[in-house]
């Protein structure tokens, strides 16, 4: 996905355990702050224009919140499913900054090294240095039915006001 325009910016993790998928879930998406919020989820991100916050602002129920996501759920007691997120932010102020995820049946550690090689390939393919790799990784052991998730939402001042995407 492309944006342009001031897009605001902040990384969120979550894991949650129940007796099913969709009850794990939504714990993993209440502790990243998304709740029962519709979402358009995408696996990387090239965001032209964006600030970078700690947290998110208070939207309207009804707005659909663009999300660069990835998540993971396992039905397998004892395992370990982890999950990660990284932004890439440009030398150039006038370049895109890039987000790219990863989850897998791994160590936190090994999600950051898979998320690390995407964001520089991503760069090399665009011909852009980067100044700054941020990571938020989350790594849950499986009781029941766990899962996991890496996000960031992406939210314009606006949406604070009309719940448009726009």
């Amino acid at each position: 996905m492309i944006r342009k325009g001031s897009t605001g910016l902040f990384l969120a993790t979550g894991y949650g355990d129940a007796l099913t998928e969709k009850e794990s879930l939504i714990k993993v998406f209440t502790q990243c702050g998304l709740g029962n919020r519709d979402m358009i989820s995408f696996p990387s991100a090239v965001l032209d224009g964006y600030v970078i916050y700690g947290e998110t602002w208070e939207l309207k129920d009804n707005a659909v919140l663009p999300v660069c996501c990835t998540c993971l759920t396992s039905d397998s007691p004892g395992t370990i499913i982890s999950a990660c997120i990284g932004m890439g932010l440009p030398l150039d102020p006038g370049k895109s900054a890039l987000l790219e995820t990863f989850s897998g049946f791994c160590s936190p550690e090994e999600a950051v090294l898979e998320v690390e090689k995407l964001l520089k390939n991503s760069s090399e393919q665009r011909n852009m240095d980067l100044k700054d790799l941020r990571f938020k990784c989350v790594e849950h052991k499986v009781a029941n039915f766990g899962a996991v998730a890496a996000l960031c939402p992406f939210f314009r001042k606006e949406m604070e006001l009309n719940g448009s995407m726009a």
